[in-house]
């Protein structure tokens, strides 16, 4: 064999080998490029997805915000329009005719009928209406004399025993109405008491009526 044929077989094989040497070479790249790809396809999803999730989030979380700051205006709304009946009621009541008031308060001490001695403390400035003889006949009541008297009279009657009412020795510190004060507790029927008690059991029915539904208006 000659010296050429030698070196053309040489030239040849060094030509196979790096033929192949490069073919796995870009083999290798390829799969490498492929799984390269692969994994940054799925960061660039996974980060995306993460980014569509808090954006969700936030979305929910600002609509449920303005939803609990719709909510809680509209809860003060309707404490104040409620608090505003209740001082309207309050001034109406404290307006009402004395005729009226006289068969109100009537009612409401025959309905606690407390027995024996019993105080009546009041404000200052409506202890002459205990104390007038003349106020029953002004005011339409069928006993006589004082209004104190006339309520122990119907107390008796009603109790089956004596039963008597006199002005405490000291005035109430609420503005209207009174106290009743027994041995062993005390009723009170001051304005602001009976207001209280009226709106606790009725607030649901006035939320109805001012603003169509009740739901919340506590």
């Amino acid at each position: 064999m000659s010296a050429d044929t030698v070196i053309q077989k040489i030239e040849e094989k060094a030509k196979r080998e790096v033929s192949e040497i490069l073919e796995e070479g870009q083999a290798r790249a390829e799969a490498r490029h492929k799984e390269i790809t692969g994994e940054a396809a799925k960061k660039a999803q996974k980060i995306l997805q993460e980014a569509k999730d808090s954006a969700a989030r936030q979305a929910r979380s600002t609509v449920q915000k303005a939803e609990l700051d719709a909510r809680i205006q509209t809860l003060n709304l309707k404490r104040k329009l409620l608090d505003e009946v209740k001082t309207n009621a309050g001034d109406a009541f404290r307006k009402m005719p004395e005729a009226d008031w006289a068969k109100l308060y009537t009612k409401l001490v025959l309905e606690a009928c407390m027995p024996g001695e019993v105080g009546v403390c009041v404000p200052e400035s409506e202890a002459k209406r205990y104390q007038d003889p003349e106020f029953c006949k002004k005011n339409g009541l069928e006993g006589k004399g004082t209004l104190l008297e006339y309520w122990s009279a119907l107390l008796t009657e009603k109790a089956g025993e004596p039963c008597g009412l006199f002005l405490t020795d000291y005035f109430a510190d609420f503005e209207g109405g009174l106290r009743l004060c027994g041995k062993e507790y005390d009723i009170d029927l001051s304005y602001d008491a009976l207001l209280s008690e009226v709106f606790e059991k009725n607030e649901k029915a006035l939320a109805d009526c001012l603003f169509e539904t009740g739901e919340d208006a506590r």
